[in-house]
């Protein structure tokens, strides 16, 4: 069987982008600091501690300092590792690499293989699939024709001429079954509701097994419904929710389903009537429809016993219970959210509303996008479009942040609905393990997240050096004092202390050089008279002093790097006093720095 290839988790699939010459950049955003320049076509999210990234069409791996385990080499990958391997392709061949970028299995399958999982990945020799351990080794050998992962020890595989058959981790075939998979085995889950899975026979009916092979219920139940109906009611066939899913048979009698086999019928009096459609079976509610060829079908909910809580004329459209609400639309197209009395707790004011997910729901009004609490109070402002507009696809809170669209910049809101970064950005991707995806000039790289700001506050005390009083515009954090690096350079050049300050721009780095004149730039010492309260973001500059790095406490003020007075008198070797009597600063470069 042809397979699926696995979808690319790189930023490029979930947005559009375009790629221009690299660059080199700086974080102009408030709070945020780039932790690995912009340089990227192509990125992954953080993930283990790694990520992949793309240069020239080929993919390679970085650690969380920027620095290549693997140099861009590789063709194609699912850019993911699970259990600590992840695929690779290069030269026409698939194979493995770890964590640390090394290559453990050798590149050697004509088809993308599976993600190791119990310890066990499918592969394929070209005509058959098998499993290898993660040594290498072949322990189950090439002869399916398709195959699912393993699940609690068992897996299933699709045989030339027995249909579904269950093997264990040894090979072995614990159960024949001669019935067939919806979909293709390798790239789909078919536990991923639970521990049981839907088999169809040749007339299109159901058996229910259990995991390792046990049938539960022979073939008894079919989806009778018109064709365009269909594909919904199969996907709703193999949904269990609460260990309960909704069937149907070839009477057209309708059962809640147990996972055991029990049946309970449900709305029983349209037994032999393919007028109800039943949909899936959520936090003890169930969606149902009735069907009529001269008007659009109306929807409403039964409880689990079957009865009638919410009138199966009630609503042109649902949304299935969510953390006990469910999104309805009225038959004025306006969408609120009901209780599981059929209750309106959230009215009916919106376009579209989707189901509540971590206590917050993405509802839509004009176009625009914002998110509701339970009782329908705006928590992130309705003013965002859709990350994908196609698929209506938006964002949900990842390392305690939303990435949100405004329709021409991406930026990032909290969990008070407010933006963190003062200017947008050009593109960006979720957070992962405190790192975020950001294009910039079409390059993407990794800031940090946002950081909190601190209250700043113009110093008001004299500044002298060497004895000579020279006006600063200097700022107080947390009882200590901040001066822009420059200031510092012009104020210090006449005397033994004298430091040059340059910037290089391939680097995002400060330089500074000892014993060497300061050359001015233009606007060094100017006051700009500004006073009160102003927010304080912590940053992390890359600053050398004669080309070694030093940790230098620093934070951004209205656009400006300001460092600590006391690091710059300790990097320098120049005494830093205040006298509170006289309320001054004290720069002395006569005597040496102390901590007292």
């Amino acid at each position: 069987m042809k397979h699926m290839v696995k979808i690319l988790l790189s930023i490029s699939l979930l947005i559009t982008m375009i790629f221009p010459a690299a660059v080199t950049a700086s974080a102009n955003q408030i709070g945020a600091e780039w932790i690995i320049q912009p340089q990227y076509d192509d990125i992954t999210t953080f993930k283990d501690g790694v990520a992949f990234v793309e240069v020239d069409g080929k993919w390679g791996l970085i650690d969380r300092k920027g620095t290549y385990l693997v140099k861009p080499q590789y063709e194609n990958s699912s850019l993911s590792f699970n259990e600590g391997l992840a695929d690779v392709y290069k030269n026409g061949k698939w194979g493995y690499i770890d964590l640390s970028g090394k290559e453990v299995i050798k590149l050697q399958f004509p088809e993308q293989p599976g993600d190791f999982v119990e310890g066990l990945a499918a592969v394929s020799d070209g005509d058959y699939w098998g499993f290898i351990n993660k040594e290498g080794k072949t322990v189950i050998d090439f002869q399916y024709v398709d195959v699912s992962n393993f699940y609690k020890g068992y897996a299933l595989a699709l045989t030339e001429n027995k249909g579904i058959v269950f093997i264990d981790k040894n090979g072995k075939v614990t159960a024949e079954t001669y019935m067939d998979y919806v979909d293709p085995l390798l790239y789909t889950d078919p536990y991923i509701y639970s521990d049981y899975v839907w088999l169809m026979d040749e007339s299109g009916k159901w058996a229910f097994y259990s995991y390792d092979g046990k049938v539960i219920i022979k073939p008894t139940y079919e989806t009778p419904l018109p064709f365009q109906w269909r594909d919904y009611m199969i996907d709703q066939i193999n949904m269990f929710s609460d260990g309960k899913a909704i069937v149907i048979n070839d009477k057209y009698e309708r059962f809640l389903l147990d996972e055991k086999g029990k049946e309970m019928p449900v709305m029983s009096k349209y037994d032999g009537s393919p007028s109800l459609v039943v949909g899936s079976y959520k936090e003890g509610m169930i969606a149902a429809s009735l069907l009529n060829e001269n008007k659009s079908p109306t929807w409403g909910f039964l409880d689990q016993t079957g009865k009638e809580v919410v009138s199966l004329t009630s609503y042109s459209e649902i949304q299935d219970f969510q953390e006990g609400l469910a999104a309805v639309g009225n038959k004025d197209g306006a969408w609120g959210y009901i209780n599981k009395k059929g209750q309106t707790v959230v009215p009916h004011s919106y376009d579209y509303a989707l189901p509540f997910e971590n206590g917050l729901a993405w509802v839509m009004k004009k176009g625009k996008w914002g998110m509701i609490d339970p009782k329908g109070k705006v928590i992130v402002p309705i003013k965002y479009e859709a990350l994908d507009e196609q698929w209506q696809q938006m964002g949900e809170f990842q390392d305690g942040y939303l990435l949100v669209f405004n329709g021409k910049t991406y930026n990032f809101v909290n969990a008070k609905g407010q933006e963190v970064y003062k200017n947008g950005f050009e593109n960006a991707w979720h957070f992962g393990e405190g790192l975020g995806a950001i294009k910039v000039k079409g390059k993407w790289g990794y800031i940090g997240k946002p950081k909190t700001a601190e209250t700043a506050k113009p110093t008001s005390a004299k500044v002298v050096v060497d004895g000579k009083e020279v006006a600063f515009e200097a700022y107080s954090i947390n009882g200590n004092n901040y001066f822009k690096l420059r200031d510092l350079g012009m104020a210090l050049g006449g005397t033994s202390k004298r430091f040059e300050v340059t910037y290089d721009s391939k680097t995002d780095s400060i330089q500074l050089e000892a014993g060497k004149s300061y050359t001015p730039v233009g606007g060094e010492l100017a006051a700009t008279g500004k006073s009160g309260h102003v927010d304080a973001w912590a940053t992390m500059s890359n600053v050398y002093l004669n080309g070694s790095q030093v940790e230098l406490t620093a934070y951004k003020i209205n656009g400006n790097n300001y460092f600590k007075l006391r690091d710059i008198g300790q990097a320098f070797n120049f005494a830093v006093t205040y006298d509170g009597d006289k309320k001054m600063i004290v720069m002395d470069t006569k005597h040496d720095y102390s901590n007292e």
